[in-house]
């Protein structure tokens, strides 16, 4: 997904995952509507654990970030590490944030070939994965 410069909203985060690492590590942006499938707007390799920057367009609205290790080339599979959390795009920057993938967590209605949701929300938190942090003034890298 291109974005201009100053039509931009930056988010940073620090992931970590502790286990093996065969495969390849991915960052999946998802919409989610109601009646809907989830839509894939934008997906970046990850190189790796570590410092993480990635920039949408401002006042995008909701987004479900979903950090990945695809060991199967085929977008997040059960048993994958993986961590998932909503996020509201705005007109600020999103700095601070720290992202765990775990094997135990539950995608819920962001899993790939899940039935669409009746109402639009967040996927379930607090099954595993994790991400944190607040909004202020991101730092360049």
């Amino acid at each position: 997904m291109e974005v201009a410069p100053d039509a931009a909203v930056s988010l940073r985060w620090k992931w970590a995952w502790r286990g093996h690492a065969e495969g390849a590590y991915r960052l999946d942006v998802l919409t989610l509507a109601e009646g809907e499938p989830p839509e894939l707007v934008h997906q970046v390799a990850l190189e790796g654990p570590g410092p993480f920057h990635l920039s949408l367009p401002a006042g995008f609205g909701e987004v479900h970030l979903v950090a990945y290790l695809d060991r199967n080339d085929n977008r997040p599979s059960p048993g994958e590490p993986v961590a998932v959390r909503g996020v509201q795009v705005g007109q600020s920057p999103l700095s601070g944030l720290a992202l765990t993938l775990s094997t135990s967590t539950d995608l819920g209605p962001l899993a790939p070939g899940a039935p669409p949701p009746k109402t639009a929300g967040p996927p379930p938190e607090e099954e595993g994965g994790s991400l944190e942090g607040s909004s202020q003034a991101a730092a360049g890298r």
